[in-house]
């Protein structure tokens, strides 16, 4: 059992990663054990983000002092934090599958500015569908490449077919 002074500290520090962070991410966990937590926590860590687990009357009083007005947080919690708006999402996504019915989304609250507003499980799932950055930029980057490679491929078979017909007639 924490004592007054350890809650007062954890919704201090808590308020303050919400500073530091985009997209907290709340999922409830059934039967998570110890080396699934470890994994969680180094796949956060690779990607800039936290993951801990924490008393749901300790988050709900930081974030009503942070005034986001969140649904009423049941059964035990996991809270995913990350600096862009994907990537708290996409770990727990990649991690559901490999762990069925273990972690379930709850809800999640994203930053616009100074204020949060509260996301639900549809739109946490949504946006845990999208590619990453390096994929997204390499799909655009074989877009702009693939007209050059075309006229490239074109260009070149004109000139094989030219070597070809003049290879014939030396003959």
């Amino acid at each position: 059992m924490l004592t007054k002074k350890e809650k007062e500290i954890f919704i201090k520090d808590f308020r303050e990663k919400l500073k530091k962070y985009n997209l907290v991410v709340f999922c409830n966990f059934q039967g998570l054990k110890i080396e699934d937590q470890q994994k969680l926590q180094r796949e956060f860590k690779k990607n800039n983000g936290e993951v801990f687990v924490a008393k749901n009357t300790l988050i709900q009083k930081a974030l009503e002092q942070e005034k986001v007005d969140v649904p009423k947080i049941t059964n035990q919690t996991i809270v995913g934090l990350s600096t862009d708006e994907i990537s708290a999402a996409k770990i727990f996504k990649i991690f559901q599958k490999e762990k069925k019915d273990i972690i379930n989304y709850l809800f999640g609250i994203t930053r616009e500015g100074d204020r949060w507003s509260v996301i639900n499980k549809e739109y946490i799932e949504e946006i845990a569908s999208i590619s990453s950055k390096e994929d997204l930029l390499a799909q655009l980057l074989n877009t702009i490449k693939a007209p050059i490679m075309n006229l490239n491929f074109i260009l070149k078979g004109n000139i094989q077919k030219l070597i070809y017909v003049l290879s014939n007639i030396s003959k």
